[in-house]
């Protein structure tokens, strides 16, 4: 009754007061203004430099910001750190193999860097589900992240990418 009678005196109820939540069912693809564009060069060269170990601090770092944009979603973030620390083990082993003649250091530093390969590419394709999700954009959207180009590229893709969509967003969100 009481509802009744603000709608017809003129009362609209008050806006949410959560405005990331707000933004997010405008338009999902607002979710793309929290992300920073960043050169793809950039990563690369930090990648080698670092002998994978940013690729992994930026796959988490992403993990983190889609988890707090959309909490449903839950990439976990345990994952990213253990692959993390496995970065640093490997990293580890890599150079001691440098400076020891042991055999079984190399072994162990050879079965180490394919292992992180397939959790840095498993944690990439976690990102990129959870990018997808966020933006619930359909497969065949110039927004969609690829799997094939993740697959080869892994975080020099999801930057590329996650660039070229923010830009876009940008120049449409402006012309409207």
């Amino acid at each position: 009754m009481e509802d009744q009678q603000n709608t017809a005196s003129g009362v609209w109820p008050p806006p949410p007061t959560n405005l990331a939540q707000a933004m997010e069912e405008a338009s999902p693809l607002a979710t793309l203004e929290h992300f920073r564009v960043q050169s793809v060069w950039l990563v690369l060269f930090l990648t080698i430099i670092t002998s994978g170990i940013y690729a992994v601090f930026w796959l988490r770092r992403q993990s983190l910001m889609i988890n707090g944009l959309r909490p449903d979603l839950k990439i976990s973030v345990v994952y990213a750190n253990s692959v993390l620390g496995f970065a640093f083990l490997r990293t580890g082993l890599d150079f001691a193999g440098g400076f020891s003649d042991s055999a079984s250091i190399d072994t162990w530093a050879k079965i180490s860097d394919r292992f992180f390969g397939l959790l840095l590419l498993f944690l990439s394709f976690q990102v990129r589900a959870g990018l997808n999700s966020m933006l619930r954009v359909p497969k065949s959207d110039f927004y969609s992240f690829s799997g094939v180009y993740t697959w080869l590229f892994s975080v020099m893709y999801l930057q590329y990418k996650l660039n070229q969509n923010i830009r876009r967003w940008r120049g449409a969100s402006r012309q409207v």
